[in-house]
């Protein structure tokens, strides 16, 4: 895990696990990084699905480009990743965010 201005994120692959929390990222606090279990996916009924206690929508294609765009979008919006991507030469913590992105 990595703390970037105040917000920590799991590294890829991993979830965050706090009180009463478990997530990608979270605003800075105790947190345990946990390996994702991949035996631990299911479809639910209502579309979503389900692994390690956190839900995603279901994006009805088995494409990774899809699949890593869904997940980059979830954590930064299109203005933030724009910027992370012109600023990642101004500083070692820029180029470490380009590089986590």
């Amino acid at each position: 895990m990595f703390t970037i201005k105040g917000i920590t994120y799991a590294e890829a692959g991993k979830v965050l696990v706090g009180k009463n929390k478990i997530g990608y990222q979270f605003p800075s606090g105790e947190f345990v990084e946990k390996d994702i279990n991949l035996n631990d996916i299911q479809l639910l009924p209502n579309g979503l699905i389900k692994c390690n206690e956190v839900f995603w929508k279901n994006l009805n294609s088995k494409n990774y480009a899809d699949w890593k765009k869904y997940f980059i979008s979830r954590r930064y919006s299109n203005d933030d990743q724009i910027a992370i991507i012109l600023n990642k030469d101004n500083s070692d913590e820029d180029l470490l965010r380009y590089n986590k992105m």
